[in-house]
C-alpha cells in the first residue's frame, strides 16, 4: 500500500465473494488486497445487508443449495 491505511474499511458483497470463491476472476487480487489492509490495521467491515446478499449468492450461484426455510418443520 502506498497510502496509509484507512482506519476502517467497508467492504461490499462482492469483495466477499471474490475472496471466498476460488474461482473468482478476481479472487488472488481481492485476497492480496484485503490481506495488506489487515496487515496494515485496518478494520474490515460489513452490515447485515451484505451478509444477507453475500449468503443468498453463494447459496444461489455456486453451491446449488438452497437456505432453509424456517416456517417448514424438519422430519
Amino acid at each position: 500500500m502506498t497510502e496509509a491505511a484507512p482506519e476502517r474499511l467497508f467492504i461490499d458483497t462482492n469483495i466477499l465473494v471474490y475472496v471466498s470463491w476460488p474461482a473468482a476472476p478476481l479472487h488472488q487480487q481481492a485476497r492480496a488486497t484485503l490481506a495488506a489492509y489487515v496487515e496494515a490495521g485496518t478494520l474490515l467491515v460489513i452490515s447485515r445487508q451484505v451478509l444477507r446478499e453475500f449468503l443468498a449468492t453463494l447459496w444461489g450461484n455456486f453451491s446449488g443449495a438452497k437456505p432453509p426455510n424456517p416456517r417448514r418443520k424438519a422430519r
